[in-house]
């Protein structure tokens, strides 16, 4: 093995877009490198370190770092750093130490390769030209990152991925109401970042409840290998003497472990992050006068870390305060007085009316008028647009049109719309009916006999918890309650179809699981505070599985947030809440997009005591078990005394009740209707554009009936020996084979797999894989077609009536591949760009009369001595053609990086002016994120001037 010595160049196996590195220190077990093209250092282990020495020959040419050339005559090793001697394009003797050299020298093996004779076989090659194709269609494209996701594709959720994907370091609250799928937006903008190599280490926090879903749900719909860490990992990795919070690059964690443990918190601290998601952050208690240890330690790494998402309650759930602490924590310096925000947020009112008018087709009114004035300013094209959008007649197109544009102008300059996306029932459609179902049961003697002993309006919600407390026999509450035989029937009588079954407390849910097994066996099983994490999710796999699984899961309160159990469509209420809010989270269950269903909720209510209080609150005055209220928490704040004075009550006063409820009612009558008012339909219309929205889902939706894929996937199983059978319409089997061409096929399992190209299969298949050009499977294929320097040679006879038989061609495929720091996303711009050329043996350009797809190849099969041979025999001719071959690209070459950079600048100077005037009444758009985006501009068109055409695979034509 060659010696590593400091100042050599050496380039990566696996990455060898990476560019040249530099040898800075050998130790005895590691080695350091720096890749200067991208400015990163790395360490391998010098004992299987995937590194390839980089030399090049006499014949060749290289550049050194200011971008001169230099046509190497002889190389010299002195002392294991090797010195090249040539001239420049102008004939002056130069030499050149390799630690000179231009960092984003691609390599040309090819031609090594060739010239020595080693040809590899034809399907490699293709392969190889396939890929690059594929490579350079893929890159750009807008679905990339959202495609291979397994999820449905529901427009504002694409929207807000695609949005927020593409910022730089986005910083953001996702804020949907209940039922929207906030934890799937995160999940795509995390897929899309990762795939854009926009980030590449995430730290994910949520509850601890929450852990394992998350885990399961970021590697099956994502293919997202997250590293949980808790205590117990934690741990065992620092006795190992590993730092914990560096080991892995997807971590999910709990936020309650680090308020167990300050060492966590500063481990964590002090390691690099690129992105931040916390989940369910309205939990993040913060007050003026006090701010919860929480809410202070995600503080400390929100400073830290470039990119944040939050996942919240509604603006409305959280109060004007708290929905500014979630926003300070994204941007404190611009939300750092909750007084100025709040008189901000009012400014905004007169605009909110102006939209509402345009939206509904009313007349502006002069209020309005005045408004978009305010806000647009005197420029002539605002003028010209208001004065349309006043015309009188309906039928008008140009007032149509110049009212939409007048709304995009407004959404655009919406105080929050850049850090706030907030989905509502109300704008997005979807969700399935709901029905409600109440058994009235009378109250036990048993129960009532306790009502003088309990003191706490809670504690009378849940009378079997004092019966359990107090009696000798706490389970035989199970025998006089009326709703355990209730539930029993209601679940028979729809025998075979899934119930969610949700009661306030974990012991309530576990003595009624027992029962319900015990007695009857009726399949069920639980779901409560006192499992642990596996134990959790075993039970909701149980209760998911179509045909062997439970028709019953029990959960405590704990199962009414976070999880998701929409295959189901029936929830049964042992108890109702005390809480508006708590009820809707039991409904949002069930009641979600993907529901396909009518919601059946099923009510087990006494006649008499609080929970007839609640449900006839909950449903003649909120309406509740019909539809979301957003109201109310608020009524139930204005009207908490009298409703605790009556659940303290021994028995019904009717009277009493009719009252409250007549009076809530109304009050929430009136508040729906400020709020229909007040509604941020500019908010909503930011959070949800449907023309973008479809415009991915165009985009999806192409890539994904590609017929090409599955060609591709057919093609490297055949290449590298590995078995793909039909097994269904839409699905194939993929098991190794006998004799396969590598230890290790990329994601294929000894056991094998099944895979699916049909986005409804594997929704419905969780078991199955689901194909797209993003699967880890083909990423893993086209990283090693094009890794590897199999592929990169052929040689082929061909048919042609312009040429004598024996006539060598030759035919060269280029690269245009810049190399540069991954935050600048060059291959958006400039893809990995392939450029054909085939030469005759003067060297002429005869790539016109050989089209790539037209090409008559002939079967003819010539074997590796005569390969050699010919190529022996010809060394002169082929060099001569190579050389040619190199000039001719030049040109082609030139263009297509000049269309690239004036592509480039075009997309960046559009929004950089957008931002620019958006920033002069919109304090919402940061200075830094213009400079960036400038910083940006620039560095990339140098990194595209700078970048050389590189032979990447080479085949000689013999004319037969």
């Amino acid at each position: 093995m060659e010696q590593f010595i400091p100042g050599q160049r050496w380039y990566s196996d696996n990455e060898p877009e990476l560019g040249l590195a530099l040898v800075l220190s050998v130790e005895a077990r590691q080695l350091r490198l720096h890749f200067p093209a991208i400015d990163e250092d790395r360490i391998y282990r010098l004992q299987d370190a995937p590194l390839t020495r980089f030399r090049s020959l006499p014949h060749e040419s290289v550049f050194d770092i200011h971008g001169m050339k230099l046509h190497i005559t002889s190389v010299e090793d002195n002392d294991g750093l090797l010195v090249y001697h040539g001239h420049d394009d102008q004939g002056h003797a130069r030499q050149l130490p390799e630690s000179e050299l231009d960092s984003r020298l691609q390599l040309s093996r090819p031609r090594d390769r060739l010239l020595s004779g080693r040809i590899d076989p034809a399907r490699l090659y293709q392969l190889r030209q396939t890929t690059r194709t594929m490579q350079n269609e893929l890159l750009p494209d807008p679905a990339r990152g959202l495609c291979g996701c397994r999820v449905d594709l529901i427009p504002h959720q694409l929207y807000i991925a695609h949005e927020v994907a593409r910022r730089a370091t986005p910083r953001v609250l996702l804020a949907d109401e209940v039922g929207l799928g906030k934890t799937i937006e995160a999940g795509l903008i995390m897929h899309k970042q990762l795939l854009d190599e926009r980030i590449s280490r995430v730290l994910v926090l949520v509850p601890e409840t929450l852990l394992h879903q998350w885990l399961v749900e970021m590697l099956r719909r994502f293919n997202l290998r997250f590293s949980l860490l808790d205590e117990a990992r934690c741990e065992g990795l620092s006795e190992a003497g590993e730092k914990p919070f560096e080991s892995e690059q997807l971590v999910l964690c709990s936020l309650d472990m680090f308020m167990r443990s300050p060492v966590y918190q500063q481990q964590v601290l002090d390691a690099e992050w690129d992105l931040l998601v916390v989940d369910e952050a309205h939990h993040l208690d913060w007050r003026l006068e006090q701010i919860s240890p929480e809410y202070g330690f995600v503080e400390q790494l929100a400073a830290r870390i470039p990119a944040v998402l939050l996942l919240t309650a509604t603006p409305e759930q959280l109060g004007a305060a708290g929905h500014f602490a979630r926003l300070r924590l994204l941007d404190p310096d611009r939300f750092f007085d909750l007084d100025e925000f709040l008189e901000e947020e009012d400014l905004y009112q007169p605009i909110i009316r102006a939209v509402n008018e345009l939206l509904d087709d009313q007349p502006l009114s002069h209020a309005s008028r005045e408004a978009i004035h305010l806000a647009l300013g005197q420029h002539p094209t605002f003028a010209r647009l208001m004065s349309r959008a006043q015309q009188s007649d309906h039928h008008n197109p140009d007032r149509d049109k110049a009212r939409q544009q007048l709304i995009h102008l407004l959404v655009d300059r919406h105080g929050t719309g850049r850090v706030l996306f907030r989905n509502t029932r109300a704008a997005i459609s979807g969700f399935p009916e709901r029905q409600r179902h109440v058994t009235p049961l009378p109250l036990p003697e048993a129960y009532a006999s306790l009502a003088s002993d309990i003191s706490e309006p809670e504690q009378r919600l849940m009378p079997e918890q004092v019966w359990q407390q107090q009696a000798d026999k706490p389970a035989t509450w199970l025998t006089f309650d009326p709703r355990v035989e209730q539930a029993i029937a209601i679940v028979r009588q729809h025998r075979g179809e899934k119930f969610l079954l949700i009661c306030a407390h974990a012991d309530t849910a576990q003595a009624l699981d027992k029962y319900l097994r015990e007695r009857i066996g009726l399949r069920s099983t639980v779901f409560h505070e006192g499992l642990s994490i596996i134990e959790r999710d075993r039970a909701a796999a149980y209760f998911a599985d179509p045909e062997q699984g439970a028709q019953l899961l029990i959960c405590s309160e704990i199962g009414s947030e976070g999880r998701n159990f929409q295959f189901a469509h029936h929830l049964l209420l042992f108890d109702l809440p005390g809480h508006p809010d708590l009820l809707e989270q039991r409904i949002g269950r069930l009641d979600r997009i993907g529901q396909t269903q009518v919601v059946q909720i099923h009510l087990l209510v006494f006649e008499h005591g609080p929970q007839q209080v609640l449900f006839r609150l909950y449903d003649q005055a909120l309406n509740a078990f019909h539809r979301p209220s957003a109201a109310g928490a608020t009524v139930f704040a204005r009207f908490r005394e009298a409703i605790d004075r009556l659940l303290l009550l021994p028995g019904d006063d009717v009277d009493q009740l009719s009252t409250l409820v007549n009076e809530a009612a109304a009050c929430h009558q009136q508040l729906a209707q400020q709020l229909e008012q007040g509604r941020d339909r500019l908010l909503e219309l930011n959070s949800y554009r449907r023309e973008e929205a479809d415009y991915i889902h165009r985009a999806i939706t192409r890539l994904e009936n590609d017929p090409r894929l599955l060609e591709y996937l057919e093609t490297a199983c055949d290449q590298f020996g590995v078995e793909l059978e039909p097994h269904t319409a839409d699905s194939h089997v993929m098991h190794p084979g006998t004799h396969m061409l590598m230890e290790q096929f990329p994601g294929l399992p000894d056991d094998g797999l099944t895979l699916t190209r049909s986005r409804n299969t594997a929704l419905a298949r969780e078991e199955w894989q689901f194909l797209s050009w993003e699967h880890p499977m083909i990423r893993g294929i086209m990283d090693r077609v094009l890794e590897d320097r199999h592929g990169n040679t052929a040689l082929a006879v061909i048919r042609h009536g312009d040429y004598p038989a024996g006539t060598l061609l030759l035919e060269c495929h280029y690269i245009l591949e810049g190399t540069a720091p991954r935050r600048l996303q060059l291959p958006r711009y400039l893809p990995p760009t392939p450029v054909r050329r085939v030469v005759d043996p003067r060297g002429e350009d005869c790539t016109a009369r050989f089209p790539a797809d037209q090409l008559r190849l002939l079967p003819a099969e010539l074997d590796k001595t005569t390969r050699q041979k010919i190529l022996r025999a010809r060394q002169s001719e082929l060099r001569h053609m190579l050389d040619s071959a190199g000039a001719l690209v030049e040109a082609p070459a030139r263009e297509i990086l000049a269309s690239a950079e004036q592509r480039m600048r075009g997309l960046l100077d559009n929004e950089i002016t957008r931002l620019q005037h958006l920033a002069q009444i919109n304090p919402n758009v940061r200075q830094g994120e213009i400079t960036q985006l400038t910083t940006q501009r620039d560095t990339l068109s140098r990194h595209i001037r700078q970048v050389q055409p590189v032979l990447d695979a080479a085949r000689v034509l013999i004319v037969g």
